[in-house]
């Protein structure tokens, strides 16, 4: 079952985790910058860089990876938001647990809060918002490159 799943999903999962990866540089980004500079509490902080971070992912995500099934982008949007709070509850819930608990500094923290995260973000997005672009780059098939799954 694994095996069929990484076939099917895996090419797109291999590009949900490089997006994911710029996601998470932006909300690093965002919450370093509104904890250090505009010295905002954590979780206030970690509030705004989800927000932040979740449009930079869906921007992305439905450019290379994803094709909508409702055609309209607001709906899409606010699903993909709707979906993605309860990754930010458990986001936060390591932020906290890991500040509070632990005694560790925010930024390490909130990078363990975004690790929690990315399974469910990529599951909600394939399985119950999204459909998957067409092509053999995106089914698992083939060795095509980066730039054949961008649009023109």
């Amino acid at each position: 079952m694994m095996r069929a799943l990484v076939r099917r999903h895996g090419v797109a999962l291999a590009k949900y985790v490089v997006i994911g990866g710029v996601s998470a540089l932006a909300e690093w980004s965002v919450f370093w910058l509104l904890l250090k500079i505009a010295s905002l509490h954590y979780i206030a902080a970690a509030m705004v860089a989800f927000v932040v971070a979740t449009l930079v992912n869906y921007l992305l995500c439905v450019r290379t990876i994803f094709v909508s099934k409702t055609k309209s982008r607001w709906k899409d949007a606010a699903m993909v938001y709707a979906a993605s709070l309860l990754a930010l509850a458990v986001n936060l819930a390591t932020l906290t647990l890991l500040v509070r608990q632990f005694g560790l500094d925010p930024m390490p923290a909130k990078i363990a809060g975004t690790g929690a995260a990315f399974l469910f973000n990529f599951a909600s997005r394939q399985f119950f918002i999204f459909g998957q672009r067409q092509g053999p780059d995106l089914r698992g098939v083939g060795h095509s490159t980066w730039s054949r799954a961008l649009p023109p």
